[in-house]
């Protein structure tokens, strides 16, 4: 039998990172000193998804976020505890503006990556560092989107929000040709397939995507759900 997709190891990790992310949104003083606004916004991130993203990324990769980043740095320490992980960056402004500045920056990263015709470079077969814009929301982004089509950019998406109806969902599907992949935000073991899927295709080359992270009809509990994961495992929980 071959090896899973998901190690022994990284399914720890994200249970132990998702329970530490888990007490701290729940302590009533978490975030205390930001305004209302930042502090909401950072308690509706969804802690599962946050772990099983940071799971899979390489200390060159980046990730861009609106208001505070702190979930995220308490998610990189539970995986790379020297301060040797992905670069962290909190914005002030809308998730379009995030979405256009990681855009930007996967087009530098493309440039860089695919040199002029018949110049050689040592990058060539190198695996692209990735960008990653986690969003409040799930804005069109139609000329962004079109860019990260027509030019294979290395950068994922994550949407927020609630599930779409089918009809809109569909309609996003069909005015671009990126993928667009729906997934249940609750259950990290999903977040971090789908992950893996998208950072393939981004390293390769092969162009960028749109992941929504959403709650699903039925969603159960983020850490119950990993508990029944390790279980099936035959992994104590940490």
């Amino acid at each position: 039998m071959g090896q899973p997709l998901i190690s022994d190891a990284t399914m720890r990790g994200m249970y132990t990172g998702t329970k530490r992310l888990r007490l701290a949104v729940e302590n009533p003083g978490f975030a205390a000193d930001l305004p209302r606004s930042d502090r909401l916004l950072l308690l509706h991130q969804p802690v599962a998804m946050l772990a099983a993203l940071l799971s899979q990324l390489h200390r060159r990769d980046t990730v861009l976020v609106t208001g505070d980043a702190r979930l995220l740095r308490m998610t990189a320490e539970t995986w790379v505890p020297q301060g040797n992980g992905p670069a962290l960056h909190a914005l002030r402004g809308s998730d379009e503006e995030c979405a256009a500045i990681a855009t930007g920056m996967a087009l530098r990263i493309a440039d860089w990556a695919r040199p002029a015709a018949g110049t050689a470079s040592a990058k060539q077969g190198t695996p692209c560092p990735v960008v990653i814009a986690l969003l409040h929301g799930f804005p069109p982004l139609p000329t962004l989107l079109k860019l990260v089509q027509d030019r294979d950019l290395p950068v994922l998406l994550f949407a927020s929000g609630d599930a779409e109806p089918r009809a809109k969902a569909e309609r996003r599907l069909l005015s671009t040709g990126v993928p667009i992949l729906p997934v249940d935000c609750a259950d990290a073991v999903a977040v971090c397939r789908v992950t893996q899927e998208c950072l393939l295709r981004a390293r390769n080359g092969w162009g960028g995507a749109v992941i929504h992270a959403a709650p699903f009809p039925g969603s159960v509990d983020p850490l119950g759900l990993l508990g029944q994961h390790l279980a099936r495992r035959g992994l104590a929980i940490p």
